[in-house]
Formats: structure tokens, C-alpha cells, sequence
């Protein structure tokens, strides 16, 4: 209670019915208000696209605009980032913090939590389609994996869900929402910050922006950098944080040289196939006219349905 906590979101309040609805993930992909709407530069290997990169503009973050598919990192991706030399980041060392953050409403093994803020689950709805593409990867040879979370991801299923009650689980849901009321919590949401304040390397507060009113928050404990993966690497930047090199380069004092900012980053491809099936039982047919209707009701008074599945 003593100490005093100053959260700022660059977008607007996470309320919106898009942003609840698991299937409105899809108004969420390039959404003008709630979604950054990033692009990667050209790449030959893309065949000179540009690919697009969601982010989230709103309290939770990307957690309140993504696929609400929830997937730990395979063991081994820890364990080489600890050999590399990164104390603390092997997969013994990150599971205990997995386990602390979830509440896992299926069925599993001590590697998974229980009674933590963020909801985990099973996906509720079943669809005939995945059930059959799942039977032919189990008649292929493949096993049927049904906690690809437990440390072993190999082998086919369902995804697990970020959703609760039929609603999206954000990060803002799971962590914030419990702590809204503090009376030591101050939220301020369009609030772009710019830059990192600093007193030789000592963090002393933030300068940032609201409706382009400049402002400045000084702090006594610490700063956190939670703008993802994107726009954290730029904050840290503009704050004289990085590459002497590239800072200097664009006119910006070094304050502290550390070359890894804003390099290395990697993003999963997902590849979609499309087939054209012969029997009318879709998404596409339930999501259309008269279906449409009776799911939307459906999901309103019980919560399940079409409008509760996810990119999964």
C-alpha cells in the first residue's frame, strides 16, 4: 500500500465488444483504433512483401487483440538461451513463473498451475473438421498430444484458450482488472511514452504524452518497459539506450551501449492452406444469415457457440 504505481497505455481503454468476444479477434487484425497496425519492411525471402505485424494499442496490449491461443515455449528454447549465459532463463528456472501465472481448468500434470490469474483452457466447442483432420494425423502415424503445454509439444490437438466464461482472458482481465480499484494505482491510457529518464543509469522517471500535452513522471523505485516486443527495443532507444553506432546516427546521446537492443527479432510464420469442402459444414455457413443469428443468440445466453473460437 505504501508504494505508488503509475500505469501508461499509448491507447485508449480495452472497451469494446470486440475485444470480449473471442471471435471478434478478427475485426481486431487491422482495427484503426485498438491495433498498431505495423509493417514489416520489404524481404526478398517474402517475395518483397510487406508483412503485416499486429500489435495492440490498448490496455493488455497484444493479450487483447491476438488469437487468444496460449502456447509456452518449448523447453529447449530456454535452456539454450541459459548456455548462452542468460542466468535465470532456462526452462527449470521459467516454470515456476508459468505455473504462478495460470489457472489451468483442464486436466494436468504438476507442470501445470492452478488458482492463478490468467485462465487457461480447453476449447469448449469441438468441430467436426478438426475432429476429422485430427483422427487422420492419429491414422498417419502421429499421436494425439493432449497437453502440448507440459513440457512436450510434439504430436497433434486442440489449442489451449485464454478465455474465461466465454470471454477473452486478456493480461488487462487476468492482472489488472483485479487491481483497478487501489487507491495507489494511477491508470492514464493515451499516454505515448517517448523516452526513459536518466540520472547518469539510474531510471528517475518517464516523459511522455497525452493528446500531445507533454508530460513527465519522476519515480523513487523503478521503471518497467512493458511496450512488447516491437516498441520496447524504441523506447530504450530514444532514451540513449543501444547501439552507440545507430543512436548516434540519428542524433540521439548515448546514455548506455548495449548492442542487443533492438536486434534479432523473430516472428513464428503460420502457413494457411484452403480447401474447398463438400458438405455444408463451416464456419462459413454457421457464420452466415440465419446462423449467424441463432449463434449470436446462443452465445449470449449461454456464453458458447461459433462466437467463442478462437484463431485456434
Amino acid at each position: 500500500p505504501s508504494v505508488k504505481v503509475l500505469l501508461l497505455e499509448a491507447g485508449p481503454p480495452d472497451k469494446s465488444m470486440w475485444i470480449d468476444i473471442p471471435a471478434g479477434f478478427t475485426k481486431l487484425f487491422d482495427h484503426k483504433t485498438y491495433n498498431w497496425n505495423f509493417e514489416m519492411e520489404p524481404e526478398d525471402n517474402v517475395a518483397g512483401r510487406r508483412i503485416p505485424c499486429p500489435r495492440g494499442k490498448t490496455l493488455g496490449g497484444s493479450s487483447s487483440i491476438n488469437g487468444m491461443v496460449y502456447v509456452r515455449g518449448q523447453p529447449l528454447d530456454y535452456d539454450t538461451w541459459s548456455q548462452l549465459g542468460n542466468r535465470g532463463w532456462s526452462y527449470e528456472h521459467v516454470l515456476p513463473y508459468f505455473k504462478k501465472s495460470e489457472h489451468f481448468a483442464g486436466e494436468g500434470d504438476d507442470s501445470r498451475g492452478k488458482g492463478g490469474p490468467l485462465h487457461v483452457g480447453e476449447m469448449h466447442e469441438r468441430h467436426v473438421l478438426c475432429d476429422a483432420f485430427l483422427e487422420a494425423a492419429e491414422a498417419a502415424g502421429y499421436r494425439r498430444n493432449k497437453d502440448y503445454n507440459n513440457g512436450d509439444q510434439e504430436g497433434f490437438g486442440y489449442f489451449q484458450v485464454t478465455i474465461k466464461n466465454g470471454k477473452r482472458w486478456s493480461a488487462a482481465r487476468a492482472f489488472l482488472d483485479p487491481a483497478r480499484s487501489r487507491p495507489n494505482l494511477r491508470i492514464e491510457t493515451d499516454a505515448l511514452v517517448s523516452k526513459v529518464i536518466l540520472e547518469g543509469k539510474r531510471a528517475v522517471g518517464v516523459a511522455y504524452s497525452v493528446h500531445g500535452v507533454k508530460r513527465e513522471a519522476r519515480v523513487n523505485r523503478e521503471v518497467i518497459v512493458s511496450c512488447g516486443s516491437v516498441q520496447s527495443p524504441g523506447v530504450l532507444e530514444h532514451s540513449g539506450i543501444g547501439q552507440p553506432e545507430l543512436l548516434r546516427k540519428h542524433g540521439i546521446a548515448v546514455r548506455h551501449e548495449l548492442k542487443g537492443v533492438g536486434e534479432n527479432y523473430g516472428d513464428h510464420f503460420a502457413p494457411r492452406m484452403n480447401w474447398r469442402i463438400n458438405q455444408k459444414i463451416t464456419l462459413n455457413e454457421q457464420t452466415r444469415g440465419l446462423s449467424l443469428v441463432r449463434e449470436v443468440l446462443k452465445y449470449y445466453m449461454s456464453g458458447t457457440g461459433v462466437l467463442t473460437w478462437t484463431a485456434g
